[in-house]
């Protein structure tokens, strides 16, 4: 599902944990300037990113990275992994369970 810049700030924090939240830009060639993973957090949805500033992975308030992302970062695209391929025989069992 893709949703445009100007509605990311009303996206439900009920989004499932582990949503993929791709970051879409306007720059010919390239699709994706930025990925991260959704969480719903105590005040909202919370991005967890590889941040280039800070050289680790962080745990931020949607709105915040919203607010810092250049103007490039048109919207997002989310993504939900499936996690019941992963029940099949033979393929490993993940260490964390998700929450639904």
């Amino acid at each position: 599902r893709y949703v445009p810049r100007a509605e990311v700030r009303a996206l439900s924090p009920e989004k499932p944990h582990g949503t993929i939240a791709v970051w879409v830009i306007s720059r010919p060639g390239i699709v994706s300037g930025h990925l991260g993973f959704l969480f719903a957090g105590k005040k909202g949805l919370v991005l967890r990113h590889a941040s280039q500033r800070r050289g680790r992975v962080i745990d931020e308030p949607l709105t915040t990275f919203l607010q810092a992302a250049p103007r490039s970062n048109m919207g997002l695209i989310l993504l939900r992994p499936d996690m019941a391929g992963l029940s099949r025989p033979g393929i490993p069992q993940p260490l964390f369970q998700p929450r639904n």
